[in-house]
């Protein structure tokens, strides 16, 4: 209980709730679920990470996650158009995936 409350994570008898940083980034893609959902598998794979690829044919071919190339493209251009992901690298198709890095401190 200590930590939570030297964290700044205690929100036990508050009055009002305590927004975080990841209820903003929720808050910023509610109405494109995908996105959000790419977020966070981006963080959870690429966050110690100064760049990576985004290849949405090999990742939807392995079913990481599990949707179409089309569906990834979409969700990784919302998080391009919002600034979640610098493009470092176009993709070239058929020849060259992606290079990207964590835009935001996410």
């Amino acid at each position: 209980a200590w930590r939570y409350e030297v964290e700044g994570r205690n929100f036990v008898g508050l009055q009002t709730p305590t927004i975080m940083y990841g209820d903003r980034v929720m808050d910023q893609l509610k109405d494109k679920p995908d996105a959000f959902a790419l977020l966070a598998y981006l963080k959870r794979w690429h966050s110690n990470r100064s760049e990576f690829a985004i290849a949405p044919t090999a990742m939807s071919e392995q079913k990481s996650p599990p949707w179409s190339r089309h569906r990834i493209e979409r969700a990784r251009d919302i998080l391009l158009d919002r600034g979640f992901l610098k493009e470092l690298n176009p993709p070239i198709r058929g020849k060259r995936a992606g290079r990207y890095r964590l835009d935001r401190a996410v």
